[in-house]
């Protein structure tokens, strides 16, 4: 993955095709259903309508050294190893011998 956004080289109309293609993940049609998933997203993930807004934004902006310059971040944490888990704090507990480190993160 480093190595591709090292080398990454897109043409501006591929970018645009990358960002509506994103885009079109975070706008969907509000149906109520859809409309309590996503409040219930929101409140789960700590955020708010505000930073989904900053984030939209962020993805508009995006440019292809925005991209590349993300290969050494991602280098930096595959060397790290660390492997996530995300379950129900009970299963996790049950299994904590398994983990160096547990970390609840949501609080």
């Amino acid at each position: 993955m480093p190595t591709y956004l090292r080398e990454l080289d897109l043409s501006p109309r591929e970018m645009r095709k990358y960002i509506i293609g994103t885009m079109s993940g975070l706008d969907v049609s509000n149906t109520p259903f859809l409309q309590g998933a996503r409040a219930m997203s929101l409140y789960f993930g700590n955020t708010n309508e505000a930073n989904m807004t900053a984030f939209r934004q962020q993805v508009l902006e995006t440019t292809v050294e925005d991209l590349r310059g993300l290969a050494d971040v991602i280098e930096k944490v595959l060397q790290d190893n660390h492997i996530v888990v995300m379950g129900s704090e009970q299963r996790i507990k049950e299994a904590e011998q398994l983990f160096d480190k547990v970390s609840n993160l949501v609080q």
